[in-house]
């Protein structure tokens, strides 16, 4: 061969190879391939796993100290070693906090016992080695409540009711939103009262009062309680215990901070101020066996933290949320429960905004195995500027106005989870409380059971029909932009229970969802009604599309099914 046929064969090859990785380029480029729906996955916000225990030595404490309430020499006179413990938690935190100044790590052993009293700890100058480690000597048999026991009640005649002198004079809260909302004032009291522990009903006037019921007179200084017919008549055995104290853990600046096997009670915190447990500007926090419950407002928040472990917890029958957080970078909640929160709340019909399991400005955040049930708010709401969280083997059901709400945040992956049977306010036609994605962006749905929902399965929406939304990043502290867009949908068993239930519900124009959607390999269904895929027009009933309507609208759902499902799929299974 010549030298001149070898040079053109060698240009015909090259000119082959450029055109094949410009065509591979131009593929790549093209929004409606996967790789750009699912470019999230190579985001900066995706950090690596949040890790699994917590980084720093247990072992390498300076000072162990027991306490034990129900000793007979305890005291808080003595050294608090086993033999010779202290009495209170509260001395034992500020020894530890004393040490922790001197960069000596401490480790506080609770044994079983009520503790009625509460704990601050606060530094300006965290340390970034020394520990402090609360522990309870028996996971679960340490309570720290905010309620006292209260004798001596005096029985009003012919009314079943007991009366006793009343002490304080604590009012209302403000509403932090007078502008926005009307708050009933019984959301924002904090009195609370159990007999039997049991959380008796609280009533705004005397004559309200009923079985199971109290009623504060700040005017009268008196209280009076209404307890079950079952024991009224032998109120002298009733255990009846009255909180007065607003927050039982309080810890600023304690980075290498442990909290295992308490029990977090009875705080009547004021509303959105002052959470039971309330952890702040820290790092390496391992939050893990614990239990926050019937407290006023919130039982555990964590904000202005990184790398943060809440493992094995339940936070239920609280008033307004069971866990809430913001400004978390590097955070795992794994084996959690917040159920049956905002019990305040519902008994003033107060469900916007505030109540429930809600985050902000989270940074590679995982929840794995979270349970939300019978929240009479959202089960787990992501609300404005999260970036980067997992949502994996989780199951958000029976709750009241949301499933899971993800808002104003992008590159979410929820997976193998079960969203069902959540109810719709019908005061509020804005919610659809299966999954509810507002002005979001990168968010993946795979593997999910999704079913059984009031109004829609997915609902996705823009809060703004002028166009994207503002979104402030708190890292930078600037502002960047967020449309609903660039979503993978897949591999989902996405089913109504009823005719009324549309099985996704797009909000806002096909066109500038759809040109970034994957949506593959689920399998849809409505046992009562074909024309379940809703697509917002300003005539929303004549919007309503059957499967292969979407499926031409879209170009999308080519290989999923509608139809009966097999026995398997069971709504609500867990």
């Amino acid at each position: 061969m010549s030298r001149i046929k070898r040079y053109r064969e060698f240009f015909k090859r090259a000119l082959f190879n450029l055109t094949i990785i410009f065509m591979i380029g131009v593929i790549a480029r093209n929004p409606s391939q996967k790789t750009s729906a699912e470019s999230w996955v190579e985001n900066d916000y995706i950090g690596p796993t949040p890790m699994l225990k917590n980084i720093f030595n247990e072992q390498t404490v300076s000072q162990v100290i027991y306490v034990d309430i129900n000793r007979s020499n305890a005291s808080n006179d003595n050294p608090g070693t086993e033999k010779l413990p202290l009495k209170n938690i509260d001395k034992a935190a500020r020894i530890a906090l004393q040490n922790y100044k001197n960069e000596k790590s401490t480790k506080i052993i609770v044994f079983p016992g009520v503790y009625r009293e509460s704990i601050s700890l606060t530094v300006d100058k965290p340390s970034q080695k020394t520990l402090i480690i609360f522990e309870a000597k028996e996971a679960g048999s340490v309570i720290l409540s905010g309620s006292d026991l209260w004798q001596n009640w005096t029985p009003l005649p012919n009314a079943n009711l007991y009366v006793h002198d009343w002490p304080y004079n604590w009012g209302v809260s403000d509403n932090p939103w007078p502008d926005s909302i009307d708050l009933e004032p019984i959301v924002l009291r904090r009195e609370m009262i159990f007999a039997n522990n049991n959380l008796l009903r609280q009533r705004t006037s005397l004559s309200e009062v009923s079985e199971g019921d109290f009623y504060v007179s700040e005017e009268d200084k008196k209280v009076y309680i209404h307890p079950s017919s079952k024991i009224h008549e032998n109120i002298e055995n009733i255990k009846v215990e009255v909180a007065i104290r607003k927050n039982l853990f309080f810890a600023r600046g304690i980075n290498n901070l442990v909290v295992r096997g308490f029990k977090f009670h009875h705080a009547n915190s004021e509303f959105f101020r002052t959470p039971a447990v309330a952890i702040r500007n820290a790092k390496n926090i391992l939050i893990e066996n614990d239990e926050f419950s019937w407290n006023n407002t919130v039982g555990l928040q964590i904000a202005q933290c990184e790398n943060v472990i809440v493992k094995n917890i339940k936070a239920n029958n609280n008033g307004i949320a069971g866990i809430t957080g913001n400004r978390l970078t590097n955070v795992l909640y794994e084996d959690v429960e917040s159920s049956y929160n905002n019990w305040r709340g519902d008994w003033g019909e107060f469900y916007r905004w505030a109540p429930g399991q809600k985050f902000l400005f989270l940074r590679n955040a995982t929840f794995r195995r979270y349970r939300a049930v019978g929240n009479r708010a959202a089960g787990l709401w992501l609300d404005f500027d999260n970036a980067g969280v997992r949502i994996d083997e989780s199951y958000i059901c029976n709750n009241f106005h949301a499933g899971l709400y993800i808002e104003a945040s992008r590159h979410i992956h929820v997976t193998n989870t079960t969203i069902c049977n959540n109810q719709a306010n019908p005061n509020s036609p804005f919610h659809h409380p299966g999954l509810l994605g507002t002005t979001s962006s990168h968010v993946v749905l795979e593997n999910n059971k999704i079913c059984g929902n009031d109004r829609s399965q997915i609902k996705i929406q823009v809060v703004k029909d002028t166009g994207p939304r503002e979104v402030f990043n708190w890292e930078t502290e600037e502002t960047y932009l967020l449309k609903s867009e660039y979503w993978v949908i897949r591999n989902n068993l996405i089913m109504a229970n009823d005719k009324e239930q549309m099985l996704i519900y797009l909000q806002q124009d096909l066109d500038d969802f759809s040109k970034t959607l994957v949506s593959e390999g689920n399998f849809w269904y409505n046992p009562e009604n074909k024309r379940v895929f809703q697509i917002y027009k300003n005539r929303p009933w004549l919007s309503q599309k059957n499967f292969e309507e979407w499926k031409i609208l879209t170009n999308q759902d080519q290989d999923s099914v509608f139809g009966a499902t097999d026995s398997e799929f069971q709504c609500g299974s867990s």
